[in-house]
C-alpha cells in the first residue's frame, strides 16, 4: 500500500532530535517494516532549519521584544494560516503525482491542508492527534492569540473531516468526543512506543558514565527527556536533597536539555547537591540508551493529563524500575505495584524512591514486568499494525 506521511507544520523537521521528530521517524519506519511504500511530505523539511530549536535570531528577538505577546502570537498564527493554504495545493499536487492509498497526517494546530487535500483527492485520511493543541498552547505555553476561536473551529473540522483520528490515550479521546460532540468510533487509541531494534547499549560507555565523579559508587536515579516544567524534574532534584539528608547514598542523572536547564542547575547548587547531580544537556539519541542503562531507578515525576510519554517506554525497554505520575494515560500502560510505582500525592516520590533503594528485589520485579509488557504490547511496529487494522485498510491475516 502507498502511504503519504504528511506533517504540515513548517517548523517541524523530520530529523529533529526532539520527541516529535522521533515519533515521525518511528511511525514511518514501522509502516515501511510492514511492507508499505512511504512517501514523507514534511513541510518543515528533513533537517532542522538553522536557528530552529536553538536561540532565536537577533531580528526576531528584537521584534519579539517590542511587540506584545498577544500581537506576536497572532501574527505567527496569521502567517501559519496563509502558509497552510499554499501547503494544501502542494499536497494535492503530490497526491496526484503519487496516487496513494492513504494519507497519514501528524496534526498541528490551525492546519486543515491535510484533511482538505485528502478529501479533494478522494483518499482515506488518518489524523494523528497527540495533544489537545488549542488547550496546550494556553495551558503549557501561555500562548494567547486573536485566532483562538479559529483554532478551536479548525480542530473540530480536522477531527470531523478525517476518516479516523489516532490519539495516545483514552483520556484524550474522551476529551475530543465531549468537546466536539464526535462519535467514539471516530477514534483509535494507540499509546506511544519504542523500537526494540534501536535499543543498543555500549557496556564500556555505561561503565564510563557510572564512574563519573558525581555518580561513582552511588544508587543512580535518572530522568531522560526534554526539560519542561510539567515533567517535575525540580521535584526530583528536591527529592535527591531529602534522600541525601536522611543518609541515602544517591545521585541524580538528568539527561536532556531545555529552557529550564539553567534554573534546575541553579536549584541543585542552591540545595548544595551539585556534586551529586549530573545534567548532561542534550545528547545524541544514540547515547540515550547508554545513559539509561547506567541508571538504577528511572523517574518521570509529573506529566500532563493527556499524553503518553515516550520516555516511559524507553525506561521499560531497558528493564528499569519506573516511578511515574498516577494520571489517566500512565495508568493505561502501567499497573501500580505490578509494572511500576505511581505518584498520587506530594510525599509519594520520596517514599517510592526509598522503597526502591531499600529493596533490590522489588526493583527487579517491577522492571521485569514492565519490560515484558513494553516488548509485547508497545512497539512502533505494533502501533502501525494496530492503526491499519482498526481503520480496516486490510485484514489482520495480510499483515506480516
Amino acid at each position: 500500500m502507498k502511504i503519504v506521511y504528511y506533517s504540515p507544520h513548517p517548523n517541524l523537521a523530520l530529523n529533529s532530535p526532539s520527541g516529535y521528530g522521533t515519533h515521525m521517524r518511528e511511525m514511518i519506519a514501522a509502516f515501511e517494516a510492514g511492507g508499505h511504500e512511504l512517501f514523507p511530505v514534511i513541510m518543515g523539511g528533513i533537517e532542522p532549519a538553522p536557528g530552529v530549536g536553538a536561540s532565536t535570531s537577533w531580528p526576531k528577538r528584537f521584534l519579539k521584544g517590542i511587540i506584545p505577546s498577544f500581537g506576536w502570537e497572532s501574527m505567527k498564527d496569521y502567517l501559519l494560516l496563509n502558509k497552510d493554504l499554499a501547503f494544501e495545493q502542494y499536497l494535492y499536487e503530490k497526491l496526484e503525482e503519487i496516487q496513494p492509498d492513504l494519507v497519514y497526517e501528524r496534526a498541528s494546530c490551525l492546519q486543515l491542508s491535510g484533511v482538505n487535500a485528502a478529501a479533494k483527492f478522494g483518499v482515506p485520511h488518518i489524523l494523528e492527534m497527540n495533544a489537545p493543541y488549542v488547550e496546550e498552547r494556553k495551558d503549557h505555553f501561555a500562548i494567547t492569540s486573536a485566532f483562538e476561536r479559529r483554532a478551536a473551529k479548525i480542530e473540530k473540522q480536522q477531527l470531523a473531516g478525517t476518516s479516523k483520528a489516532v490519539v495516545v490515550s483514552h483520556v484524550l479521546k474522551n476529551y475530543f468526543v465531549n468537546k466536539h460532540a464526535l462519535p467514539i468510533d471516530k477514534f483509535v487509541v494507540v499509546p506511544n512506543a519504542v523500537d526494540p531494534g534501536k535499543v543498543n547499549v555500549d557496556e564500556a560507555r555505561v561503565a564510563e558514565i557510572r564512574h563519573m565523579p558525581q555518580l561513582r559508587g552511588k544508587t543512580i536515579v535518572g530522568f531522560v527527556g526534554s526539560l519542561f516544567k510539567w515533567h517535575g524534574v525540580d521535584q526530583l532534584v528536591q527529592a535527591t536533597k531529602l534522600l541525601k539528608e536522611t543518609g541515602y547514598n544517591v545521585a541524580l542523572l538528568v539527561v536532556g536539555g531545555g529552557a529550564i536547564l539553567p534554573e534546575l542547575q541553579g536549584l541543585a547548587k542552591g540545595l548544595s547537591i551539585e556534586n551529586d547531580v549530573v545534567f548532561t544537556d542534550s545528547v545524541p539519541h544514540t547515547e540515550v540508551f547508554n545513559y539509561l542503562a547506567a541508571m538504577d531507578i528511572t523517574v518521570l515525576a509529573n506529566s500532563h493529563w493527556y499524553g503518553s510519554p515516550v520516555k516511559l517506554f524507553e525506561y521499560g525497554a531497558l528493564a528499569k524500575p519506573v516511578i511515574a505520575p498516577g494520571n489517566g494515560p500512565v495508568r493505561e500502560v502501567i499497573t501500580a505495584e505490578v509494572d511500576g510505582l505511581l505518584i498520587e500525592n506530594e510525599f509519594d516520590l520520596v517514599r517510592h524512591l526509598r522503597r526502591l533503594i531499600n529493596d533490590p528485589g522489588l526493583r527487579d520485579r517491577l522492571a521485569n514486568s514492565f519490560h515484558r509488557k513494553v516488548m509485547q504490547e508497545h512497539t512502533w511496529r505494533d502501533n502501525a499494525t494496530r492503526v491499519l487494522e482498526q481503520i480496516g485498510m486490510f485484514a489482520p491475516a495480510e499483515i506480516n
